[in-house]
C-alpha cells in the first residue's frame, strides 16, 4: 500500500527497563518503518538500556538500513541516571507532547540530541508492567490516544498468570470489573506508598494472583497447557515475589485497546486461540507476532569487538577440534542465575569429566567470579565470559545445545537459529516455556535435579506411574547430566533437533503471506496506523 496519501503518524513505545522486554519491541519499531514510511516511532526508555536499544539497530541493520529507518525511529532516554523518577519523566514528555500544538523538542539524556518537533501521539504501544504510562495518556491526552498492551511472554503464561478463572486463568473475579480494578489500584497504590499511606497489606493478598500459593496437587487447566502441576510453575527457590507486577499487568490489559503478543499459534495453538477469544468478548483485538528478532549480522557486515573476537576464535577452534553440533552453550540471561550455584559447578565438571566442549556466559548480577569460572579456565575445553554476542553463538555451525533459564527472548532466538534447548528454568514464563517445549512439542529436555525450594521439590506430574522418583541431590544431578550427555548425542537428541527445527520452520511461515502472524500485522497496522 502506497503512503504517500497518509500524514505523518507518531506511534510511541514503552516497557519497563527489562532488556527481555524491550528486545522485542525494538524490532516491531522496525517492522513498522519498514512497512510505513510515514510513521514516526518514538520509544521512551532509561539511561541502562539505550546503549543496548542503540545498539541493537546499529549491530543488526546494514548500515544503508541503518540510516533510512533512523530518520523515522528515535530512542528517547528520559530519565538520566535517575531511572526511578522513571514514571514522572515519562509524565512530563507525554505531557509536553499532547499539550505543543506545533510540536516539541525532547532532549535524549544519553546522547543529548534533541528531537524536534515531535508530533502528538497517535497510537501507544505499553508493557502492562508500566501501569503508570496507561493511567498518564489516560488522563493526559486531550482526544483519546488507542492503548496497546506489549506482552514480552508466550500466551499461556498471560492466561496462567491473570487470565479469568473461566479460562483456567488465576486473577480473582474483581479484575473483571471496572470497581474492581479501581480497588486493586488502591491497594497497590497504599502498598507502593508504605509508610505514608498508613496501610499494609499482604504481598499476596486475595486480590492478586493466587499463583503464587498454589493448591497442593492442583493441574494447569488453561487452554492447551501442557500436562503438570501448577507448583511446577516455581522451580526454584524464591529470592523475590513477583506478585505486584502480576497484579499491575492484570489490571492494565484488561484497560488497554487490544494486545500484541510475541507468540503463534504454531507453538501454542489451542492458548492462542482461546485469548483472542477472550479479547474478542472483551470487545478488543488481539495480534500474534513472532518471532520478532532482528537477525544478528555477520563479522564482515558489521564492526566486531575484542568479545566478539575472542569468542570467535574459541568457536572455530571448537568447531575444527569437535566438529559441528558438538558445542553446548550455557547462559542464564542478563538477570536470571541458579539459586544454588553448587548445583551449575556439577554440571560444568560433569561437562568437563565427559569431554563435552561448552561455552558459558555469565552476564547477571547475580553472577560471582569464583569456583566455577576457576573450574573452567583450567579444563581446556570449556570458555567462561561475563558477555558475550549470543546469537553470534547460536548461529555458529559448532553450536549444537543451548542449557538456558529459557526466558522468551532466547527460546525465540533458538528458534531463529534452530539450536534445541535444554532448559533449566527459575522463574517467571521459563518453566511454562519448558513445560510446552519439552511435554507439548517433544523438541527440548529439561533438567529436573536442579529444582530447589519447597514448591520446586514437589512431584511432577509427568513422573506420575513411572519409576523415576527425583532426589534434588549432587549425586542424583551428576547422573542426570551423564544421562543427558547420552541422550542428546543419541537417538532421542536426533528426535528432539528434528521436532524443534519442524517447530522453527511453522513459526517462521507465521509470517508469509497469508500467516497468521503477517496478517495480524497487516490488520494491527491498518486499524492503529493508518486509519488513526
Amino acid at each position: 500500500m502506497s503512503t504517500s496519501s497518509f500524514s505523518s503518524r507518531h506511534v510511541i513505545l514503552h516497557a519497563p527497563p527489562f532488556w527481555g522486554h524491550n528486545k522485542a519491541l525494538i524490532a516491531l519499531a522496525v517492522l513498522i518503518a519498514k512497512t510505513r514510511s510515514n510513521v514516526i516511532l518514538s520509544l521512551f526508555t532509561t539511561e541502562a538500556l539505550y546503549p543496548r536499544l542503540v545498539g541493537e539497530l546499529e549491530n543488526k541493520l546494514e548500515k544503508e538500513k541503518w540510516a533510512i529507518v533512523k530518520a523515522q525511529i528515535n530512542i528517547i532516554d528520559i530519565t538520566g541516571p535517575a531511572s526511578a523518577e522513571l514514571p514522572m519523566q515519562f509524565a512530563r514528555i507525554y505531557e509536553s507532547l499532547c499539550q505543543s500544538k506545533q510540536g516539541i523538542g525532547i532532549m535524549c539524556m544519553s546522547s543529548r540530541r534533541i528531537f524536534l518537533e515531535l508530533p502528538k501521539p497517535d497510537v501507544a504501544i505499553i508493557d502492562p508492567y508500566a501501569g503508570y504510562a496507561y493511567e498518564i495518556i489516560r488522563n493526559t491526552s486531550q482526544s483519546r490516544v488507542p492503548i496497546i498492551s506489549w506482552l514480552s511472554a508466550p500466551t499461556a503464561f498471560l492466561l496462567c498468570h491473570i487470565g479469568p478463572r473461566i479460562l483456567g486463568g488465576h486473577a480473582p473475579e474483581e479484575y473483571e470489573s471496572v470497581e474492581g480494578r479501581k480497588e486493586i489500584k488502591l491497594l497497590l497504590s497504599c502498598a507502593a506508598n508504605g509508610a505514608d499511606s498508613g496501610v499494609v497489606i499482604e504481598p499476596h493478598a486475595k486480590l492478586l494472583s493466587s499463583f503464587s500459593c498454589p493448591t497442593d496437587f492442583e493441574r494447569l487447566m488453561i487452554p492447551g497447557a501442557p500436562p503438570i502441576y501448577v507448583h511446577e510453575l516455581i522451580p526454584q527457590l524464591r529470592l523475590s515475589a513477583p506478585g505486584k507486577l502480576i497484579a499491575i499487568s492484570g489490571v492494565y490489559i484488561r484497560e488497554g485497546d487490544g494486545i500484541i503478543m510475541t507468540s503463534n499459534s504454531a507453538y501454542e495453538g489451542e492458548t492462542m486461540h482461546a485469548v483472542k477469544s477472550w479479547f474478542r468478548e472483551m470487545g478488543k483485538n488481539a495480534y500474534a507476532m513472532a518471532p520478532l528478532i532482528l537477525p544478528s549480522l555477520t563479522h564482515i557486515e558489521r564492526d566486531i569487538t575484542s568479545v566478539d573476537e575472542e569468542a570467535s576464535c574459541f568457536l572455530e577452534r571448537t568447531w575444527k577440534k569437535f566438529g559441528r553440533k558438538s558445542l553446548v552453550y550455557i547462559s542464564f540471561g542478563t538477570f536470571a542465575y541458579p539459586p544454588q550455584p553448587e548445583k551449575l559447578q556439577i554440571l560444568i565438571k560433569t561437562l568437563i569429566d565427559q569431554q563435552v566442549p561448552f561455552l558459558f556466559s555469565y552476564p547477571s548480577p547475580q553472577a560471582t567470579e569464583g569456583e566455577v569460572q576457576a573450574l573452567i579456565k583450567e579444563s581446556g575445553i570449556g570458555m567462561a565470559m561475563q558477555w558475550c554476542p549470543q546469537e553470534e553463538i547460536l548461529q555458529h555451525d559448532v553450536t549444537g545445545w543451548f542449557i538456558t533459564h529459557g526466558g522468551w527472548n532466547s527460546v525465540q532466538e533458538s528458534l531463529e537459529y534452530r539450536v534445541p534447548l535444554i532448559f533449566w528454568p527459575i522463574s517467571a514464563d521459563q518453566p511454562l516455556n519448558a513445560a510446552q517445549l519439552v511435554l507439548t512439542h517433544k523438541a527440548a529436555f529439561e533438567l529436573i535435579e536442579v529444582r530447589s525450594g519447597k514448591q520446586g521439590t514437589k512431584p511432577l506430574l509427568r513422573f506420575q506411574n513411572t519409576e523415576y522418583n527425583p532426589m534434588f541431590t549432587a549425586d542424583a544431578l551428576k547422573k542426570e547430566v551423564e544421562k543427558l550427555i547420552e541422550k542428546f548425542n543419541g537417538k532421542e537428541g536426533q528426535t528432539v533437533r528434528t521436532n524443534f527445527e519442524r517447530l522453527s520452520d511453522k513459526m517462521r511461515r507465521s509470517w508469509e503471506e497469508g500467516g497468521e502472524c503477517k496478517t495480524d500485522f497487516e490488520q494491527f497496522i491498518r486499524k492503529y496506523v493508518d486509519c488513526m
